[in-house]
C-alpha cells in the first residue's frame, strides 16, 4: 500500500492528529526507500493546503497537507508560518534512523512542550534563536549563552524540527515597520504538535531531569507547600484501588485529602472545547470550556445522570494551589466581592482585587496573556509603562491597551475573571478536603 492511500479511515493530511498505526511499518514496504524529507509546493485549488512530494519513494507519491495555524487566540493578527513540514506524522514516525534526537534537541523539545499554555510567544529586540537561548538558560539555571555559534546550534534545531513536524513556528508579518527602529519587539510562536508530546525519546528526557531534581528532601518540601502552612501534613489513610474510581474509603480528616484538590487544581489545564461566543456570526473570539460529567460507577465505567458545562480560564496558572491557601483574608474578600460586584467588568481597574490577589508567577502569566493581544505600536507604550510602574499597576495599565473594538478588552478580562475564580472554587475544596480522588485518563490517583 502507498504511503499516500487513505489508511484505517484516515486521509494524510489528518495524520497529524494521529499516531502511526502499529503496523505501519509493513504498510510501507512497498514504497522501497526509507522515509525522508518531501519537497514543498503549493495548492493552487486551496488556501488551506499544501502537497508535499515524495520523489525518493517509488512512483513519487504527492500528499496533501493542512498548512500549520497559530492558535485561535492569535487568528486575528498578523503571523505567518516559517517553516512548513514536509514529511507527515506516520512517515516521520517512521524515521528512527533518519531524524536523530540528540540530547540538545531533546533539551529544546522538553522546553518547547514545557509552557503551560500549550505554546511559546517569544520576544524581543535580537532573533528568534537569542529568545529560545534565554529560556533555555532560565530552564537549566545558568547564564544565557549570545553567540554566533550558539545561534546557529539552536537555528539548526529549531528548523529541523519545523520541517519533521515537530513543532510550527510563526512570526508576526507586521516585523517590517520595525526593520529600521532599534526599539521594535519582536514576537515569535511556536507551538508543539501532537506527534512532539508524544515522542518517547523526549518524554523519557524529561523524566529523566524531573528524576534528577526530584530528591527526597524536594518532594517533602513540595508537599508541604502544597498544604496552608498552619496546617500539618497528616497521613492519607484512604483506601484506594486500580479500578475506577480508584477509591474505596475515606479519611475522615479533612487535613489528609487536600493534597487531592491541588491534583485536582492541576489537572485544570487537561485539553478543552471552544465554543462559539454571540453573536456567531462576528466571528469573535470563542471561550474555553469543559464538560463535566456526573453519576456514579457502573461496573468500570461511569453512568452519566447529569452533566454541565463549565467555562475555564485560557489562561492556565503556574503557581500551586498551595501557594493561595494561605491567602490574606482581606485580600480573599475583596477578590469575592470584586467577582461578585462586577459581574461584566470592562477595564483594568475595576478588576485590580482579583490582579492583586494571583502570585506574582500568575501576574506573569497573565501579563503574557494580555501581550499576545496587544497591537505594535500598544507593546512599544507597555514597555514605557513598565519602566516607570511594577506589580498590578502594570497589568491594570496593560489591560487598557487591548482594544476594546470587537470586545477583545472585555475577553481579555473574562480570562482573568474565570482564572480567579477556579482559584477561589478549589481553595475552598482544599480548606474542606472536599476532593478525595483526582486524576487523568492513563495516571494513577496514588503513589
Amino acid at each position: 500500500m502507498a504511503v499516500d492511500a487513505v489508511i484505517a479511515g484516515i486521509e494524510p493530511r489528518d495524520r497529524k492528529f494521529h499516531k502511526s498505526p502499529i503496523d505501519y511499518d509493513e504498510i510501507r514496504k512497498s514504497s522501497v526507500a526509507p522515509p525522508a524529507l518531501g519537497t514543498f509546493a503549493p495548492n493552487p485549488e486551496s488556501d488551506e493546503t499544501y502537497f508535499v512530494n515524495y520523489h525518493h519513494l517509488k512512483g513519487s507519491p504527492k500528499i496533501e497537507l493542512y498548512l500549520p495555524e497559530p492558535p485561535i487566540q492569535f487568528r486575528d493578527d498578523y503571523w505567518h508560518a516559517l517553516y512548513h513540514p514536509l514529511i507527515d506524522r506516520w512517515e516521520a514516525e517512521a524515521a528512527s534512523n533518519e531524524f536523530r534526537w540528540g540530547k540538545f534537541k531533546k533539551k529544546i523539545a522538553v522546553l518547547f512542550i514545557s509552557h503551560p499554555q500549550g505554546h511559546w510567544l517569544f520576544m524581543g529586540r535580537s532573533t528568534l534563536f537569542d529568545a529560545i537561548e534565554i529560556e533555555l538558560a532560565h530552564m537549566e539555571n545558568r547564564e544565557p549563552v549570545f553567540s554566533e555559534t550558539r545561534s546557529k546550534q539552536i537555528g539548526r534545531a529549531v528548523r529541523e524540527m519545523g520541517s519533521w513536524g515537530f513543532i510550527e513556528v510563526f512570526s508576526d508579518e507586521s516585523l517590517e515597520k520595525f526593520a529600521n527602529d532599534p526599539d521594535g519587539i519582536k514576537k515569535w510562536l511556536i507551538v508543539p504538535t501532537p506527534m512532539l508530546r508524544n515522542t518517547s525519546q523526549v518524554l523519557e528526557y524529561l523524566f529523566e531531569i524531573q528524576s534528577d531534581e526530584a530528591t527526597l528532601a524536594d518532594i517533602e518540601d513540595k508537599a508541604k507547600y502544597n498544604l496552608p502552612k498552619t496546617k500539618t501534613v497528616v497521613k492519607d489513610n484512604s483506601t484506594y484501588s486500580d479500578e475506577f474510581p480508584y477509591i474505596k474509603a475515606i479519611d475522615p480528616d479533612a487535613r489528609a485529602n487536600q493534597y487531592k484538590a491541588a491534583d485536582h487544581y492541576e489537572n485544570r489545564d487537561v485539553p478543552r472545547m471552544v465554543l462559539p461566543v454571540h453573536p456567531i456570526e462576528d466571528l469573535g473570539d470563542q471561550q474555553f470550556c469543559h464538560v463535566v460529567l456526573k453519576g456514579f460507577p457502573r461496573g468500570k465505567d461511569l453512568a452519566v445522570k447529569a452533566g454541565s458545562v463549565h467555562q475555564v480560564s485560557e489562561i492556565i496558572s503556574v503557581s500551586p494551589l498551595g501557594h493561595y491557601a494561605n491567602m490574606e483574608s482581606a485580600a480573599r474578600t475583596e477578590s469575592v466581592t470584586c467577582l461578585q460586584t462586577e459581574i461584566n467588568p470592562t477595564n483594568g481597574e475595576t478588576i485590580r482585587p482579583l490582579i492583586e490577589m494571583l502570585t506574582e508567577e500568575d501576574q506573569v502569566a497573565v501579563l503574557n496573556f494580555i501581550r499576545s493581544y496587544l497591537t505594535d505600536e500598544a507593546e512599544k507604550e507597555l514597555g514605557k509603562i513598565m519602566m516607570k510602574k511594577n506589580g498590578s499597576d502594570i497589568l491594570v495599565e496593560a489591560i487598557q491597551l487591548v482594544r476594546s473594538r470587537g470586545m477583545r478588552r472585555r475577553y481579555v478580562i473574562r480570562q482573568i475573571q474565570l482564572l480567579c475564580a477556579v482559584i477561589l472554587q478549589d481553595c475552598l475544596a482544599l480548606w474542606s478536603g472536599q476532593i478525595v480522588a483526582s486524576w487523568q485518563q492513563g495516571q494513577e490517583t496514588h503513589d
